[in-house]
C-alpha cells in the first residue's frame, strides 16, 4: 500500500514540475498563474470566512459528548458557545420536571474538536454515531484523542446538600488545563446565598444571580429575600404545571404558542408560525425571568379590548436571535391569558415585535 502511495507521490511530482517549468517559459502564463492563484485564496478566505460556520454536534450514542466542527480562531468565542450549551443544557436538566432524574443525567459534559482521521484512524467524528470499540488493533476510544479535548464541564452536589450544585468548566490546550472557569456554585458558604431547592430555579436564573452580585440573601420556594430582609414574591401568572395555548392572526400569518410553567423562573415554550401560501416556521425552548424582575412588571395593551394590563417577560437568547414572550390578565377578563411575543430569526418569516402583531390570546 505505502509502495503505491509513494508511486502516484512521485508521478503528481513529476507533472506539477512539468506545469511549472511550462508556466515560467513565458512571462504571460506566469502572469495568468499569479492571477489564478490569488484567485483560489480570495475564494478560500471568502468560503471561510461567510460560508463555513462553527458547529456544536452533539454524538447520537453519548448524549453529554459535543464536537465542535469548524472551530473559529478566536478562543473567546468557542468559550462562549460552549458556556451557552452547558448553560442550554443545565437549565433544561436542573429544573422541577427533572427533578428524580436530575442525579442520574448530571456528571460531566465533553467538547471535543471535530476531526476525521487517516492512516487507520477514524477520528472524533466517529463518535456522533458509533460507541466506544474496545477490540484490541481496531479498538476505537475517545481517550486516543486527548489532543482534540477542548473542554470539561462538571456539575456535582454540594457537600451534605444535594439540593444545590457546583459547576466548573476546565479548558484544554494540548492535553493541559489552561483556564478554569466556576459557572455555578450555591453552596452554602459564608455571605453565600441560601437556596432551599435549585431546581426551582433555572440554572441560567442562579447564573445571572451570581454574576450580578445582588443584594440577594435567599431564595425561598416562591420568595427572593434581599439583604435588608425585604421580600420580594415571584410573578404567580402564568400558573405552574398549567399547559396554556395562546394563538393570534394578522393578515396571512397565524401563530400559535403554548408554555407550561415549569418552576418559579422558567417557561417550556413552542411557537408555531403559518404564513399561508408562504412559509412556517416552529420553535421550542425554555425562557426564563430576569433576576431583576422585581423592578417592575411590563405593561402591554391588549389589542383586543384596548385596556392595558401588566405582564411578565420570560427571556431566550443565543448569539444574535432573541424570543421574548410577555404573559398576562386584563383585570376585567382576568380568567383568559394574555401574550406577547418579540421575536427575530424566524427564517422566511418577518420578526415579530409589540406593534407589528396583535395579542395573542388563551384559547
Amino acid at each position: 500500500m505505502i509502495i503505491f502511495i509513494l508511486i502516484f507521490a512521485s508521478i503528481g511530482l513529476f507533472l506539477l514540475l512539468k506545469i511549472f517549468k511550462w508556466v515560467f517559459q513565458k512571462k504571460v502564463r506566469m502572469i495568468g498563474l499569479l492571477i489564478l492563484l490569488v484567485c483560489i485564496a480570495v475564494s478560500i478566505t471568502t468560503y471561510t470566512l461567510f460560508f463555513v460556520k462553527m458547529e456544536l454536534i452533539q454524538s447520537k450514542v453519548y448524549p453529554n459528548l459535543y464536537l465542535i466542527k469548524n472551530p473559529v480562531k478566536d478562543k473567546k468565542i468557542v468559550n462562549k458557545a460552549i458556556e451557552e450549551k452547558i448553560t442550554q443544557r443545565m437549565n433544561t436538566q436542573l429544573t422541577g420536571k427533572n427533578k428524580e432524574s436530575k442525579d442520574k443525567q448530571l456528571s460531566t459534559l465533553s467538547f471535543y474538536e471535530y476531526s476525521k482521521g487517516d492512516w487507520g484512524e477514524s477520528g472524533t467524528a466517529y463518535f456522533i454515531e458509533h460507541k466506544e470499540r474496545q477490540d484490541g488493533m481496531t479498538a476505537e476510544l475517545l481517550e486516543y484523542y486527548p489532543e482534540y479535548l477542548i473542554a470539561n464541564f462538571s456539575l456535582q452536589p454540594c457537600k451534605n446538600d444535594s439540593s444545590n450544585y457546583f459547576g466548573k468548566v476546565d479548558y484544554y490546550n494540548e492535553v493541559r488545563i489552561i483556564k478554569t472557569d466556576t459557572l455555578l456554585n450555591t453552596c452554602k458558604k459564608e455571605n453565600s446565598i441560601f437556596i432551599k431547592d435549585s431546581s426551582q430555579y433555572s440554572f441560567r436564573f442562579l447564573k445571572e444571580i451570581e454574576k450580578s452580585k445582588m443584594k440577594t440573601t435567599a431564595l425561598i420556594d416562591n420568595i427572593l429575600v434581599l439583604e435588608e430582609n425585604d421580600t420580594i414574591s415571584f410573578p404567580d401568572i402564568p400558573s405552574i404545571g398549567k399547559k396554556k395555548v395562546l394563538t393570534a392572526k394578522k393578515g396571512k400569518l397565524a401563530i400559535a404558542l403554548t408554555i407550561k410553567r415549569i418552576n418559579q423562573t422558567t417557561i417550556d415554550y413552542k411557537i408555531e408560525m403559518v404564513e399561508f401560501g408562504k412559509a412556517n416556521y416552529n420553535n421550542q425552548g425554555q425562557a426564563d425571568l430576569s433576576p431583576h424582575f422585581y423592578f417592575g412588571s411590563e405593561t402591554d395593551t391588549s389589542s383586543l379590548s384596548g385596556t392595558s394590563y401588566f405582564s411578565t417577560e420570560f427571556s431566550n437568547s443565543q448569539d444574535s436571535c432573541y424570543t421574548y414572550i410577555r404573559l398576562g390578565k386584563e383585570e376585567k377578563l382576568g380568567t383568559y391569558l394574555q401574550g406577547k411575543i418579540i421575536k427575530n430569526c424566524n427564517r422566511k418569516i418577518r420578526d415579530i415585535g409589540l406593534d407589528n402583531f396583535p395579542t395573542l390570546i388563551e384559547k
